[in-house]
């Protein structure tokens, strides 16, 4: 995660933030959850997640 905050920009916006991040840089597979309760009755076996592939984020914010 990246963020840079330019301060006080003008004379009605203040805190002006701008953010960047990505999940999942290197766009690896790999499990991402284990749910261990049973998805069925009766059932005794783990459920295994695959986690996300790359995402990216961006936010902009500001006081007025």
């Amino acid at each position: 995660m990246a963020s840079y905050n330019f301060g006080k920009i003008g004379h009605s916006l203040q805190d002006l933030k701008v953010s960047f991040s990505v999940n999942n840089l290197f766009n690896q597979n790999y499990f991402g959850g284990l749910y261990g309760t049973a998805a069925m009755s009766g059932d005794n076996n783990a459920i295994l997640y695959q986690a996300a592939p790359r995402e990216y984020f961006g936010t902009i914010s500001a006081e007025f």
